[in-house]
């Protein structure tokens, strides 16, 4: 049996205890008489289901259980009769342990005029797990459908039926049913669980739906784990494309939210910082990263071999760093300003990264991108700086003629709130 499996079994079980009632049978007195619902017997039924009630307070549970065969077997009967007889089922079923002996009365007190409010939810919510897990997917969403109207506010039969509706490749109405239990547990004030948030995105993506990213970057705000940015900024990698410099920014996203993982992410991301101009950032990727242990003995050789040549490019480049600087500040555009600031970000002098950004910013005249390239770069060297709220204040403003750029930019936000 799986774990799901007992975990039902468990509660058909215990959920029996809490919905056992009173017997108008031989109820021990005139109180206990009064809780019972109250109706009337078909004869023929009660009189078997007098001597099934001495059966099973003797314990004499398996004799109780073929006599209460004999009052099923009495036509016709009511709903009374069967309410009790349901009842009777479960106190047996309960004693032997007999889950499945159990399921028919449940099946009955799901319909059955007699049954309490607050045990017909119980018993409701079981026979849709139950049968959800049998595959009996046609018998689930009734029971689901049930319990909604029992229930509008519980979250859990639209999760069940998104479920269903995703298993059916009927990618809309399971984003429809997913989204509910997102929306009704919000109303309630309680915490959205990061299952929900999960399962609506991988029917989003299943889906090739453009609004997969935006349940995710919900996910990430919610429940910030290394796995679920992950699966955030493959998702954007894959939709986006983006090379060159904001390629390059992505990386340093991945490094920020614990998602450098394999071997592979790291070189790729030491060659997209030297192909970006800033091979001192190339330089020290593959340092920490080789210091770290995180490069596979398949890709060491690889490794050493693009450090020694960054290592090269970073020295000769720092020979120059500082001229090239004085020459961006007096350059009337700041396209050499940024330039400048990358390779200043690269080598970890944040301040003067800052300082070279603002004045690109403050002096325009950018070719294509530049600008969106200085705005975003400002925020990660303020953060970087350590100064997060005015790099929260960076991302916030940023905007860009590329929806791209402004998705980058609205993912850092999210990183480092």
């Amino acid at each position: 049996m799986n774990n799901f499996k007992c975990r039902v079994a468990i509660l058909l079980l215990s959920s029996v205890t809490a919905i056992s009632i009173v017997l108008p049978l031989q109820a021990a007195d005139k109180k206990q008489e009064a809780s019972a619902p109250k109706g009337k017997f078909t004869p023929a039924v009660q009189k078997v289901l007098v001597d099934v009630q001495k059966l099973t307070n003797d314990k004499n549970f398996e004799a109780a259980k073929t006599k209460l065969a004999e009052a099923e077997a009495v036509h016709p009967r009511n709903s009374y009769d069967d309410f009790f007889i349901a009842q009777l089922r479960i106190n047996i079923g309960q004693s032997l342990k007999d889950t499945a002996y159990t399921r028919p009365a449940l099946e009955t007190f799901a319909t059955n005029e007699f049954t309490p409010a607050d045990t017909r939810k119980t018993v409701v919510t079981i026979l849709m797990q139950t049968t959800y897990q049998d595959r009996d997917y046609a018998k689930a969403k009734s029971y689901a459908d049930t319990l909604t109207k029992l229930e509008p506010t519980n979250p859990e039969p639209s999760l069940l039926l998104g479920q269903i509706y995703q298993n059916d490749k009927n990618y809309a109405e399971a984003d429809n049913n997913f989204s509910t239990a997102i929306r009704l547990t919000e109303a309630s004030g309680k915490p959205v669980p990061e299952d929900y948030y999960v399962r609506l995105a991988e029917s989003r993506q299943q889906a090739k739906s453009p609004q997969t990213e935006d349940v995710l970057r919900q996910l990430v705000s919610k429940y910030p784990t290394a796995k679920n940015w992950q699966y955030l900024i493959s998702s954007f990698q894959v939709r986006t494309k983006l090379a060159g410099g904001p390629g390059l920014d992505v990386y340093r996203l991945m490094a920020v939210t614990g998602t450098l993982t394999k071997s592979d992410d790291y070189i790729e991301y030491a060659e997209s910082a030297k192909s970006a101009g800033t091979p001192g950032e190339a330089k020290s990727v593959l340092e920490k990263a080789t210091a770290a242990g995180s490069i596979s003995a398949r890709d060491k050789a690889t490794a050493a071999s693009d450090l020694t040549i960054f290592r090269a490019l970073a020295a000769a480049d720092q020979k120059t760093l500082g001229a090239f600087a004085i020459q961006a500040k007096a350059s009337p555009g700041g396209d050499l300003a940024v330039i400048a600031g990358n390779s200043y970000l690269g080598y970890g002098d944040n301040a003067k990264a800052i300082e070279l950004y603002k004045l690109a910013i403050s002096k325009g005249g950018f070719v294509k991108k530049t600008a969106a390239v200085a705005n975003l770069r400002l925020g990660i060297a303020q953060f970087r700086a350590g100064d997060k709220p005015a790099a929260l204040a960076t991302f916030a403003g940023f905007k860009s003629s590329d929806a791209n750029m402004n998705d980058l930019a609205a993912l850092w936000a999210i990183a480092i709130k």
